[in-house]
């Protein structure tokens, strides 16, 4: 028999209160551009949105499993002891997302949940990532295990070039090839395409201070629609996003009734962080691995 039994669901909430130790660990945590300060400043947008798993109905039947497991788990075990604090979300997550004109970091804090089979009480569990990006390139770092995988240079991605950008939107770009009598299929195609793509709807919001464009997102294996806000402020269109006709910026706000629920709770615009923000392996202690 396994030692520990581990239910290892992935936890989002932010928006909801604090309740056990792993979300305020989470909660209470350093942002990454205070923890890493050196290098060169940079300029960028960040975004830091905290949230949960809306999972329709079915975060209130995990949140029971989970008590009936320890339940089942202190009806045979002498030595059980009292579970008091108890997760509102099984998924409970805070992101931190810093974009420069040429790549972008997101950090990642995850709380998990499991039974602990000697006393019944609920496993402490964290999951801390980040992934760095730009133009062909990718680092994904475990920054418990400490561990950087991919593209990791010490520079943090400096040098990378921007990403291309659109000239034209979309659409624009379909009805030419549908004048064009050899392009018409491919034509045709993508316009049978556009359907899943993520739609403008034109409403706008502000969020934290910061201004933001409503999309919804279809996807088929979804329900329902995914609702996401993107900064529209700035004086550069951040690394990785489409600028005409296309989303670009921060995800400001993400709504799905079956899917993630995440709100920003800190945004700045055009603020500077060193370029340690983009490079958290650089300072050591680190496995790097291809």
């Amino acid at each position: 028999m396994a030692r520990f039994l581990m239910l290892m669901l992935l936890a989002l909430a932010g928006q909801a209160p604090a309740t056990t130790p792993q979300e305020r660990t989470i909660a209470s945590a350093t942002s990454p551009h205070l923890a890493y300060r050196g290098g060169t400043p940079v300029t960028v947008q960040y975004a830091r949105r905290e949230g949960y798993a809306n999972l329709g109905g079915e975060n209130a039947a995990l949140i029971a499993r989970l008590k009936q497991q320890v339940q089942d788990c202190a009806g045979s075990n002498p030595a059980a002891k009292q579970v008091t604090d108890w997760p509102d979300h099984m998924w409970f997550t805070r992101h931190e997302d810093y974009a420069a004109a040429n790549r972008r970091i997101e950090y990642v804090m995850t709380a998990t949940y499991g039974v602990d089979i000697r006393d019944c009480t609920l496993l402490p569990g964290l999951v801390s990532s980040a992934t760095l990006a730009s133009a062909g390139r990718i680092c994904k770092i475990d920054l418990l295990k400490k561990i950087a995988t991919g593209d990791c240079e010490r520079d943090g991605h400096a040098n990378a070039p921007p990403g291309p950008r659109m000239t034209t939107s979309m659409d624009q770009l379909i009805k030419q090839m549908e004048r064009n009598p050899a392009m018409a299929g491919v034509a045709a195609q993508m316009r049978a395409q556009q359907v899943l793509a993520a739609q403008r709807t034109g409403e706008k919001r502000v969020v934290m201070g910061a201004g933001c464009d409503v999309w919804r997102h279809k996807v088929p294996t979804i329900a329902t629609p995914t609702m996401f806000c993107l900064s529209n402020g700035g004086s550069f269109i951040p690394a990785i996003a489409m600028e005409v006709g296309g989303m670009g910026g921060l995800v400001l706000e993400e709504d799905n009734p079956n899917g993630w629920r995440l709100h920003a709770v800190d945004v700045k615009i055009d603020t500077q962080v060193g370029n340690a923000v983009f490079a958290p392996y650089a300072g050591g202690g680190y496995t790097f691995e291809k």
